[in-house]
């Protein structure tokens, strides 16, 4: 796996390769197992390609730095969406056991023909093995797509 932010765009093109047009049905998650530096994407069910959720989050360790959030929106063959009214969601479990998230401020007006992105400041240690989940909402509506990485100080932990 690699890390920093061209993470994202590889996870993007490998979930756009692995979702077949016009499949119905269940929602696509790409979860990602690291040391607190991962990108994993959702599409939504039976959507275009790139019509997709993604988090990224930088760390070490159980540390996390920052998380961020981004949406590809678009639609065939390969027509950008706007992507208008959004912001997004991070939350995991804390090393101490406690439930943390973080809510993005909310962006008023519309991106277009590019990722619409919000960086969540984290600075937090997590416990081993926590799943680490992002949400989108977009005009209002939480998109229903949850992005997953797991948080491992390990290379053999599993979550």
């Amino acid at each position: 796996m690699g890390t920093g932010r061209a993470a994202v765009a590889r996870k993007a093109a490998l979930a756009a390769a692995l979702v077949a047009p016009g499949v119905a049905g269940g929602e696509l998650v790409l979860a990602a197992a690291a040391a607190a530096d991962a990108a994993a994407c959702a599409n939504a069910p039976g959507a275009a390609l790139l019509n997709q959720d993604c988090l990224e989050v930088d760390g070490s360790g159980r540390h996390v730095d920052d998380a961020q959030m981004r949406a590809w929106r678009m639609d065939p063959p390969a027509v950008p969406q706007n992507i208008c009214g959004y912001n997004s969601r991070v939350m995991g479990r804390l090393h101490n056991a406690g439930a943390w998230s973080r809510t993005g401020n909310f962006h008023n007006g519309c991106v277009f023909a590019a990722p619409a992105w919000m960086n969540h400041p984290v600075n937090r240690d997590f416990q081993n093995e926590t799943w680490f989940r992002g949400e989108w909402k977009e005009d209002g509506v939480w998109t229903g797509r949850h992005p997953m990485v797991c948080i491992e100080l390990n290379p053999w932990d599993f979550c």
